[in-house]
This record gives structure tokens, C-alpha cells and sequence, in this order.
């Protein structure tokens, strides 16, 4: 079973995705911010990360997504980003920083799935 770490900090958008993801089967482990993803990224096991750009802590979504790839146990790891941010410039850093693809929100639940479905491919 594919298993996706969903790291968001609003508990509602947290529990929508859960839901979307886990009516195509998909395994869902949720993580309020970039620490305690880190955590359950040191379980290991994770075949893909669901990231939000903005949340609170140290790192937000483009940092933990840095972080990821400057490790080489994740340096691999598919990461979609999710963000309000629709401009280029937020899209451009995402991607440059190592995202596997950007989803602006409001983001319906096919495109969510079309596009995770994609990146793991």
C-alpha cells in the first residue's frame, strides 16, 4: 500500500485530504508541521509527502522541502507541494528547491489525485 505523509497545519484542510487520499487507498499519516514530519520521516516507509507551504515553526513548507533533499535517505522521495501562493515566483522557488510538482489551492480532488498518481509513476 502506498503510504503518503500529509504535512499540514490546518486540522480541517489535514483531515479533507485524509479522506480524498484514503478513498483511492492510499495509507495517510498526518503531521501538524516540519518537526513532527521529521519525525515520522524517521520512521521511514513513506512513499510520497503532501506539503504545505505555510506553517508554523522553523521550517516552513519550501524549508522542509530543502531538508528533505540535503538528506540522503529522503533525497529521492517525491514531494508535491501544496500553496495558496498561485504567483510564479512562489511556484518557481518550490520547484527550484526540489518539489516534484506545485498545486495551487483551491485544488479540486481529481487534480490532487491525477497529480500525486503522476509523480509517483
Amino acid at each position: 500500500m502506498t503510504r503518503i505523509l500529509v504535512v499540514e497545519d490546518s486540522p480541517t484542510q489535514a483531515e479533507h485530504l485524509r479522506q480524498v487520499l484514503d478513498a483511492q487507498g492510499f495509507e495517510v499519516v498526518c503531521a501538524g508541521d516540519a518537526a513532527a514530519a521529521q519525525e515520522q520521516l524517521g520512521h521511514g516507509g513513506f512513499d510520497l509527502v503532501l506539503t504545505d507551504v505555510t506553517m508554523p515553526g522553523l521550517l516552513d513548507g519550501v524549508g522542509l522541502l530543502r531538508s528533505l533533499r540535503a538528506d540522503p535517505a529522503t533525497a529521492t522521495l517525491p514531494v508535491v507541494v501544496l500553496s495558496a501562493r498561485a504567483d510564479e515566483d512562489a511556484r518557481v522557488e518550490g520547484l527550484a528547491a526540489g518539489a516534484d510538482d506545485y498545486i495551487v489551492k483551491p485544488f479540486s480532488p481529481r487534480e490532487l489525485l491525477a497529480r500525486i498518481k503522476a509523480v509517483l509513476r
